[in-house]
């Protein structure tokens, strides 16, 4: 099944607009999902939806390349 993967979590909606608005920019499909946790809203950036775990292993490459440093991506539910 094709699903998203979560990249990174930010307090401030613009850091996470930052990021998004880059891996657009390098033509990655990627959006913000805004939850409250312990009283306080996080922005998640996800990117995908991927068919497989070796499609996400190339998305982690290739973003890796793209943000300059490493990357993990954790599945979403």
């Amino acid at each position: 099944s094709r699903r998203q993967r979560q990249m990174c979590i930010r307090d401030s909606p613009k850091e996470a607009a930052d990021v998004v608005s880059r891996l657009k920019e390098d033509g990655f499909d990627a959006n913000i999902v805004a939850v409250l946790y312990g009283g306080q809203t996080r922005h998640r950036v996800r990117v995908g939806p991927i068919a497989s775990k070796d499609g996400a292993q190339a998305l982690k490459r290739e973003l890796a390349a793209s943000m300059g440093r490493p990357v993990e991506l954790v599945e979403v539910r």
